[in-house]
């Protein structure tokens, strides 16, 4: 595989502990073993697809009992919240 970012040839799978802002904007979540690219020029990083994942889930997921530091797996299996725009 090639980096998107750097070209560099050998990129594999890897996983990346991250921090994430809430939806609220005020609180911080560690997601631990998000899946991620190591990539020999730019080291470990989340594909732009991945983080766009999790944005999703934070903010269509219950997250409330989950902590401030959970998986990214706890995260994706984390029950769907309904939210009404028409209240």
């Amino acid at each position: 595989m090639k980096c998107e970012w750097c070209e560099a040839e050998g990129l594999r799978d890897s996983a990346k502990d991250c921090y994430w802002i809430l939806p609220d904007g005020k609180t911080a979540v560690e997601i631990t073993d998000v899946p991620a690219l190591d990539c020999p020029g730019c080291g470990v990083y989340v594909a732009e697809s991945v983080s766009q994942q999790v944005e999703e889930a934070l903010y269509w997921n219950d997250v409330s009992g989950l902590g401030l530091r959970f998986s990214y797996e706890a995260l994706m299996n984390a029950p769907r919240i309904a939210k009404s725009y028409f209240r």
